[in-house]
Order: structure tokens, then sequence, then C-alpha cells
């Protein structure tokens, strides 16, 4: 177990810096607020650290929850043999109903909402429906609260598999190095 865990702390460092190094959305918006509001290194690492600490956290309860859920249904045997079937079919009805769902929220032209990057680095938000111009006035500045929300509501999805693996084999130190 020790040489494994070792591997999955290594894959979980490196996952986490390729994950953060190779998507834009993870530091851009931390930069363009700072240039745009003239923040000082110091609150720029600081909002960029809370925001960082719940996009992970977030991850950390989901896998928690989802380890909670196999351990749970791990002493219900029977269910067993017919999980994956189920979970198959729950899958596919979803994206089914979910794709109805969204095709009927399309068709109705609901307001939705963008993020616009000005020249200046000034970030908006702005909520329109299609093929509507926005004037300058129905925006609004993104603060960092917003960012913050953003990040939390979007897990880091690489993490959270990799917790499955010290929660199979009930290993709750395993699964605490692993987070830490």
């Amino acid at each position: 177990m020790q040489s494994e865990m070792q591997v999955l702390i290594i894959a979980a460092i490196s996952i986490a810096c390729l994950h953060t190094v190779s998507g834009p959305d993870h530091y851009l918006p931390f930069i363009a607020l700072s240039k745009s509001r003239g923040w000082s290194f110091t609150k720029t690492m600081g909002w960029t650290i809370v925001c960082g600490c719940g996009h992970v956290w977030s991850s950390v309860v989901l896998g928690l929850g989802g380890a909670a859920i196999g351990w749970s249904l791990s002493k219900v045997s029977w269910m067993e043999n017919i999980r994956g079937g189920i979970a198959g079919w729950v899958m596919l009805v979803f994206g089914f109903l979910y794709g109805i769902w969204g095709l009927y929220r399309a068709s109705k032209n609901n307001p939705h909402k963008h993020f616009d990057l000005q020249d200046d680095g000034t970030i908006y938000v702005y909520q329109h429906n299609y093929g509507e111009a926005v004037a300058p006035e129905h925006r609004y500045k993104v603060t960092p609260w917003v960012m913050f929300i953003i990040f939390i509501l979007g897990p880091c999805e690489p993490m959270i598999p990799l917790l499955y693996f010290p929660a199979v084999k009930s290993s709750w130190a395993g699964m605490i190095l692993l987070i830490t």
C-alpha cells in the first residue's frame, strides 16, 4: 500500500499542476481582476488562494460523498450484481430528460449570462436573450466573490477519481494524505 500511495500522491500533484497550467480559466480571471482594479501582489495571491481552496474543497466534498455512498452500498451485497445496469439506465434516462429540458429552455429564448473581458482588463457579466444587443449600462463588474462562487460550483474534476482508490481500500489516512 505504501508504494501505491506514493504513486497516487505523485499523480495527484502532477495532475493538479497540469490541470491548473493547462486551464487559463484558473489564472487569467485573477490576472485580469488584479490589473483592472490595481490590486497588490499580496491581494491577488490572497484571492487566488481563497478561490483555489474553494475549488479543491468542493471536489473533496464530492469525492468524500462518493466514497461514503460507495462504502454504504458495499454492505448491500445483493445490489452488487445489478448496480452497473441500474447506473447505466439512470444515466441514459437522466441524459434524455436533461436534453428535452434543454431543448424546451432553448425554445423559450430565456435570458442567459455571459462574461466579457474589456480591453482595459475589466470583467463584466451581462444577461441577454439570443440576438439581442447588450447596452453598456446593463453590464455589471465581476467581484472577487463571484469568482469564488464560480470556483466552488466548478469542482476540480480530476481530483475526484483519485480519492476513490484510498476509499476502496477503506483507508482514511490515505484519503487525508491525498487531500493534503
